[in-house]
């Protein structure tokens, strides 16, 4: 029994090879569903831009820390006592104005007076959409949209107005920022004073060239009790189909959610959310909210005593969500000031610039389960590039490189067609003779293979061997924000997207077409197979028409490649058998 089905295998090796490529893209099209499918949209419609609730989504401390452990002293905190000297009034002069506008060579951005809250922002660099070229708008306070990045500061002493809170107003000195031509940063400073003695200056400082935005705490505590003070940051967002809110995307399903880094990188849908919201302590980390090509994270200080961070996700009534963290308390005696720094990354997930902006956060461009392999991959076409400056011709000549490290594992398959090839008018001619006994046809075919020292299944590892590479250089175009909207030529004008003509598809197809051809293996197969095997080029065409036009670049770069080098060896073992018989 084992004896015939080893002989089966081996007869229909290459269907079962086939097969096994169809599977493996079949598993990649449903791992890709299950990550990127449109969320199913729960949310209410949000009747104001805040919510009514001021409780609600402000943040709960740690309950070790409110009931002493953990408390930091000002001073340890480099706190200075000269009163005073850290927060200016006198310039302070405008009040009344909604929201603070910004600008730099990167984003164009509001932050709400009250609270002191990131309520929108235009990545100045990046398009919405190839067809309208308008700017990105990652953050948006708008009505059943809301996206916004919330940051204050809660004291467990005399509840209520004892901290200022992102609910809290907040006084500008003007109503305008512009980064200058010739400077490397902006600074945006707000007031917030209660009347007794307490103060605080809350400066957000933009840089060039960076998404990354820092936030600074200049506290003064000008009452004679100590003060204790713990900063928070959030990002809350609403559940949004991002398939539907951004329709240049229509062909690039989203993952939206939050994600969290501590000792190891975990992301989470909006359905896990409500069910398990976070609740994490750790003296490290970031918190985000994510989509597909962009992030929203906030990030604490490196902590230097031995209190944690609070990190949590929260769901609201109004079907907002909540992502952040809180910090450890602090204590201000009278006179006393500190300060606390923070820092927000709200733009692209450019691998480069996550990097510089917090440790891990280049984690949150996710390359699945084979990030092994995607992230060496993505590293070498991102020096391709600089040198080419073509992410097309990048991928080209990627291909030709993996190719030549694969040029062994080729030589092995190809040299196994051409060998089928060569005995193919023998396996035919044993068809014939053995037509009403499938066993004894078996056993012919067995003791030729035997005797021509030939295995049909010699070509199948070679190809398997090159499916993880297939399968992560996937990830490596669809995850990889500097491969958005990045051309190639002629109609390509997106290699993340389809090809919009299915020209690549369909020259894919006639490659896989020609190498069936060269190789000759229909005559090993039944006539049912047979059959299949002739479709099978117009279904991969038909499946590539779906994938980003980049990896079907890849993978027609890569048939053409192997249908020359299938060409070269077989012409040359041809020649080594004429001589042979000469």
């Amino acid at each position: 029994m084992w004896t015939k089905f080893g002989r089966n295998l081996v007869e229909h090796g290459r269907l079962i090879l086939f097969m096994a490529i169809a599977m493996c893209l079949l598993l990649l099209w449903q791992a890709w569903q299950q990550d990127y499918q449109p969320q199913v949209d729960r949310a209410q419609p949000v009747q104001s831009t805040f919510s009514e609730d001021h409780s609600a989504d402000v943040p709960v401390g740690i309950g070790s820390t409110d009931s002493g452990e953990h408390l930091i002293s000002g001073q340890v905190m480099q706190a200075s006592q000269e009163a005073g000297s850290a927060i200016p009034t006198e310039a302070f002069a405008v009040s009344g104005v909604p929201f603070v506008h910004i600008q730099t060579d990167l984003i164009d951005g509001r932050i709400s007076t009250q609270g002191g809250t990131l309520t929108q922002m235009v990545l100045l660099k990046v398009k919405d959409d190839l067809e309208n070229g308008k700017p990105y708008v990652l953050l948006d306070a708008r009505e059943n949209s809301l996206y916004v990045v919330q940051s204050g500061l809660l004291s467990p002493d005399n509840e209520g107005d004892a901290a200022p809170t992102h609910h809290d107003h907040y006084q500008a000195m003007q109503s305008e920022y512009r980064l200058g031509p010739n400077d490397q940063t902006l600074e945006v400073p707000l007031l917030w004073e209660d009347g007794q003695g307490h103060a605080v200056k809350k400066i957000f400082i933009f840089s060039r060239g960076s998404y990354q935005i820092q936030l600074r705490y200049e506290i003064k505590n000008g009452e004679q009790e100590p003060w204790r003070v713990r900063q928070y940051a959030q990002v809350r967002r609403s559940e949004k189909d991002l398939h539907e809110r951004r329709p240049g995307q229509r062909f690039v399903r989203n993952f939206a959610g939050a994600s969290v880094f501590t000792d190891q990188y975990k992301k989470f849908k909006f359905k896990q959310l409500a069910k398990e919201p976070l609740d994490l302590q750790y003296p490290s980390g970031w918190v985000a909210m994510v989509e597909h090509y962009f992030i929203s994270a906030v990030i604490p200080p490196q902590n230097e005593g031995n209190a944690n961070y609070h990190f949590y996700t929260k769901p609201l009534h109004d079907g907002t969500y909540l992502a952040g963290f809180s910090g450890p308390l602090i204590q201000l005696g009278p006179g006393e000031t500190t300060s606390l720094n923070t820092s927000f990354y709200v733009g692209p997930k450019a691998r480069n610039k996550l990097a510089e902006a917090a440790e891990g956060l280049e984690r949150s461009v996710d390359y699945g389960w084979l990030t092994v392999i995607a992230e060496p991959l993505f590293w070498l076409l991102t020096h391709i590039h600089n040198v080419v400056g073509n992410w097309g011709v990048a991928v080209i000549f990627l291909t030709f490189l993996l190719k030549a490290a694969f040029y062994k594992l080729s030589e092995t398959q190809f040299k196994s067609m051409a060998k089928m090839k060569e005995v193919t008018p023998r396996i035919q001619s044993l068809r014939e003779r053995y037509a009403d006994d499938r066993e004894a046809l078996q056993k012919a075919m067995m003791e030729l293979y035997r005797k021509e020292k030939f295995n049909p299944l010699g070509g199948c590892l070679p190809i398997l061997a090159q499916m993880p590479v297939f399968i992560a250089l996937y990830w490596v175009l669809i995850g990889s924000v500097e491969l958005r909207h990045a051309g190639f030529a002629l109609w390509i004008h997106d290699l993340s997207a389809p090809d919009p003509l299915f020209i690549l598809p369909a020259l894919y197809g006639m490659a896989m077409f020609l190498q069936q051809r060269m190789s000759g293996t229909a005559v090993t197969m039944d006539p049912v197979q047979a059959r299949v095997m002739q479709f099978m080029p117009v279904g991969m065409a038909v499946f590539f028409a779906f994938f980003p036009s980049g990896l079907v670049l890849y993978w027609l770069t890569n048939s053409v490649l192997s249908l020359v080098q299938q060409w070269y060896i077989t012409r040359k073992i041809t020649r080594q058998s004429q001589m042979k018989k000469a």
